[in-house]
């Protein structure tokens, strides 16, 4: 039998070989590794907090102008969407959080009020969305700070709250100049929503001593509070709740992109 090379899959690449992506050449790469570094350290910067405060301004501006519909986020109805919060909450650690200012540390370490809280950090694990749904918008601001030009990077799926979501980033954005000292400036953003529906709770009764559980209260309507637009509504078991959140993702000069 004839004897067959050995092939491991790799390729030996010497000088003026053409680079790894076909047709560009060195410079071409220099310039593309160049960017990358830019747009990291675009991000660090944002992740660090150095940015001006107008671009946080901005990032509010859209979290309350961003107001999309359950339609327009998904078709699941609410016994879908709420399988998925419990799937989500299945895996998902519950957080207790710190102890709220104003209460005793001695009566929030009790077992009863340890064990009451345990089940109130489960409950709020379960109301949490199962999935959201998020767009990425990418803007550029002229040197004199005023919008010339946004568009969708990363599509969520659905191109209705797309739209949405790229209006709401292009009206903040062209509400006030925002002038950076490196001139025309790139802004990508993140854009999520997500719908979350009400699942049935129940307030337990725990005994001050032994710390178990002997009954509970069912509340079959309660009031919810809505952050973002200061409104307070009605809430009752099975009720659906769009959940809104932007982010600034980073910041990079026009010179240093690939436009």
């Amino acid at each position: 039998h004839g004897s067959v090379a050995s092939h491991w899959g790799g390729a030996t690449h010497h000088p003026g070989d053409r680079s790894p992506v076909a047709g560009e050449g060195a410079a071409q790469t220099a310039a593309r590794v160049q960017r990358w570094a830019n747009e990291l350290s675009g991000a660090t910067d944002v992740g660090s907090g150095r940015v001006d405060p107008a671009w946080r301004d901005v990032e509010r501006q859209i979290d309350a102008g961003f107001r999309p519909t359950a339609p327009q986020i998904t078709d699941d109805g609410a016994l879908k969407s709420l399988g998925k919060q419990l799937l989500h909450a299945l895996g998902t650690p519950p957080e207790g959080g710190p102890t709220p200012r104003g209460v005793d540390p001695s009566v929030a370490s009790r077992l009863d009020t340890f064990v009451a809280d345990q089940i109130a950090a489960g409950q709020r694990t379960l109301a949490a969305p199962g999935e959201w749904r998020r767009t990425e918008i990418e803007v550029v601001v002229d040197a004199d700070g005023n919008l010339r030009s946004a568009r969708v990077v990363l599509s969520s799926g659905r191109a209705v709250l797309d739209r949405h979501a790229l209006e709401a980033v292009r009206r903040a954005v062209g509400l006030r100049s925002i002038r950076d000292p490196r001139g025309e400036m790139v802004a990508r953003w993140s854009v999520e929503a997500a719908v979350a529906v009400t699942p049935p709770t129940a307030t337990p009764i725990v005994d001050p001593v032994s710390g178990k559980v002997s009954g509970a209260t069912v509340p079959l309507i309660g009031f919810s509070f809505d952050e973002s637009v200061g409104t307070i509504e009605l809430d009752h078991p099975f009720k659906k709740h769009v959940r809104t959140r932007v982010r600034l993702l980073r910041l990079t000069p026009v010179s240093a992109s690939d436009l």
